[in-house]
């Protein structure tokens, strides 16, 4: 009896590790690396889903977080790694957009931009980047009232993006939101806490490539499990290989039944490959802590096909990595970057793909 072609990815991926098999070096036009970060918005936003009603005192104090967090600076930071690494594909997690206007008006006038404000880090380092395509998630609007002054509005919203290095050709792009998403009830208000993905279609070292963003549901085991079914059926018709790159809020040990889990079944963990499970989550929302509190390893890469991991490290896990801001001295994100490097091949039911790559 034949397998399917699905049923034999899932084969292999309950295989062992040291079962995998390995891409030979001649099948791969090069070696390839990719990341993702987590940018970490600099608040925590718990006090505010949790509370019984709407609270423009509370709502200023996080924006204030926010503000006070020193985005500009924390990105730079996260440019400074981006190009140290030089990965080919950047996979981006909150990259929120905080803006503000006056009172009972739509906030407009942006204050932290923090995808704009890491585009930036990466040019005046002379990183070549560009943004391949981005998804909008939860977007808020809310009131907000300051010790002293008037009340103005705040919003928030809330995007996955990919960078792609300048000379990683992008065939296409695609992103959507899930389904199911985490909602909380605060007064009168339903706030939906929207996840979504992106992906892009790019061209590593001669192999036709997809890479995909992702961040799924913090709140809800379920809902993350829903999500990861919605995002494998997404990605089922996609020929391989297959990055997939993104904090999954689940990570090993998390049961049979986690998101982890049921990536795991489909995919490979590069993380198979490290010398240790390094732990990429999570500082404290407001990043002041001086000993880290890493703990879990929610953030990863996992990829699919003709693809070996050599290397996986984290990167911004160490207290040296930290930075000033005005009198303090914070972490640039409450995660841990991962970084891997990766042999990719073409896929042999593609024979004008192995043809490319062997050029």
């Amino acid at each position: 009896m034949s397998l399917s072609r699905r049923a034999a990815l899932r084969a292999v991926a309950a295989l062992p590790a040291a079962s995998i098999p390995r891409v030979p070096s001649w099948a791969a036009a090069e070696e390839t690396r990719v990341m993702t970060r987590n940018l970490g918005l600099g608040a925590g936003l718990f006090q505010l889903l949790s509370a019984d009603e709407i609270d423009p005192d509370l709502v200023y104090r996080k924006y204030r977080e926010v503000v006070d967090s020193g985005v500009p600076t924390r990105m730079r930071a996260i440019a400074e790694e981006i190009d140290r690494e030089r990965p080919a594909v950047v996979a981006i997690q909150e990259a929120a957009t905080v803006s503000r206007g006056a009172t009972g008006r739509e906030a407009t006038q942006p204050v932290a931009a923090f995808l704009s404000q890491l585009q930036a880090g990466l040019r005046t380092l002379g990183a070549p980047y560009r943004v391949a395509v981005t998804v909008e998630n939860a977007g808020v609007t809310l009131p907000a009232t300051p010790p002293e002054g008037e009340s103005f509005t705040v919003g928030l919203v809330d995007h996955d993006a990919l960078l792609v290095r300048e000379d990683v050709p992008v065939a296409a792009t695609a992103a959507a939101n899930y389904g199911v998403n985490a909602r909380a009830t605060v007064g009168d208000r339903t706030l939906t806490a929207t996840r979504g993905y992106c992906l892009a279609e790019v061209e590593l070292g001669g192999v036709e490539t997809t890479a995909v963003s992702t961040h799924l549901a913090s709140s809800s085991g379920t809902i993350r499990r829903v999500q990861t079914a919605e995002l494998l059926s997404a990605l089922d018709s996609r020929a391989d290989p297959v990055l997939l790159l993104g904090d999954f809020n689940s990570g090993p040990g998390a049961g049979e039944s986690s998101a982890y889990a049921s990536l795991a079944r489909e995919f490979t963990d590069a993380w198979v490959v490290a010398e240790a499970d390094g732990p990429t989550c999570c500082q404290l929302p407001t990043l002041h802590n001086v000993n880290s509190r890493l703990r879990r390893r929610i953030d990863a890469v996992f990829v699919r096909g003709s693809v070996e991991p050599l290397a996986v490290r984290r990167t911004g896990e160490t207290p040296a990595a930290r930075v000033d801001v005005g009198d303090r001295t914070l972490w640039a994100s409450d995660h841990a970057g991962v970084i891997a490097d990766l042999r990719v091949a073409p896929s042999l039911d593609d024979p004008s793909a192995v043809v490319r790559a062997l050029l």
